[in-house]
């Protein structure tokens, strides 16, 4: 896209950035500075996320909720999804990005506030309300890295940064490196690459991003994509892949997905978040 097309589409990007993919109107914090290869470099200050303890590797659950946006107020999810996992026994919990609004610390520390009693393993992903005002950094030294992977039994989980639209070449390096052809592989990052009907400009900016990801993981053995951001949910399946979007945790009805991992293969299925 040269620059004259995007300052022509420029008033409909605007537009659903704030009212498709946001619960907020926040002008100021929608400026981002930061590059996908300067935050891939940034990541490998960050601290670890070590895979969870899983008796039996080859038979397990977790869930999956994104777009949690805290912003001013706890909105008290930990207690909700505590009562989910006791019912459906999921070992751990992956919020799938925009934990924040803005990016700013007092909203992460929000989040870490009102999950540190939830009982399991919490793996976060960055989304680009987490990188608004830079805040991928604070992120980053809050709730450690934000492009890692590890390895359950058969499985590799992996996830992505795609806060701003596109992979950086550092990451699509690091990713084909990650892949494998042994392990089923279910891969977590926030943008989109398939919506409902259209393609919808706040979803993965870049088409050479989009026509590379979906190659790539039909060479592989890529089971799952699973992203967020859009406040909605979608599921469609590109060669062999099945690429699943999830709704804001704050719309409550089937907005947490129950991913279950057994011998047969792997299982979803959308629940709603239970009230207190």
């Amino acid at each position: 896209m040269n620059i004259f097309s995007f300052i022509k589409k420029l008033p409909i990007i605007m537009l659903q950035v704030l009212v498709i993919s946001c619960e907020y109107l926040d002008i100021p914090a929608i400026f981002c500075t930061d590059t996908a290869d300067n935050r891939f470099e940034d990541n490998k200050n960050y601290f670890d996320h070590p895979a969870p303890e899983i008796k039996d590797v080859e038979n397990f659950s977790f869930f999956v909720v994104s777009d949690t946006h805290y912003y001013k107020s706890t909105p008290q999810f930990e207690e909700k999804l505590n009562k989910l996992r006791q019912k459906y026994n999921a070992d751990f919990l992956i919020v799938n990005g925009d934990i924040s609004q803005s990016g700013l610390e007092k909203q992460f520390n929000l989040f870490l506030e009102d999950m540190k009693n939830y009982n399991g393993n919490i793996y976060p992903v960055l989304g680009n309300h987490d990188v608004y005002h830079n805040g991928s950094k604070i992120f980053g030294r809050l709730l450690g890295k934000f492009i890692y992977s590890f390895e359950i039994g058969n499985t590799k989980l992996i996830f992505l940064d795609t806060a701003t639209g596109t992979f950086g070449k550092k990451q699509k390096q690091w990713y084909e490196n990650e892949l494998s052809h042994d392990k089923q592989c279910i891969v977590f990052t926030h943008y989109n690459f398939v919506t409902g009907t259209v393609q919808e400009l706040t979803s993965v900016t870049n088409a050479e991003d989009e026509y590379y990801f979906f190659d790539i993981n039909s060479k592989y053995n890529v089971k799952y994509v699973i992203s967020g951001h859009l406040h909605q949910t979608n599921v469609k399946n590109i060669r062999g892949v099945t690429y699943r979007t999830i709704t804001t945790l704050r719309k409550k009805k089937d907005a947490v997905l129950l991913v279950s991992i057994n011998e047969t293969g792997i299982t979803t299925s959308l629940l709603d978040l239970p009230e207190n």
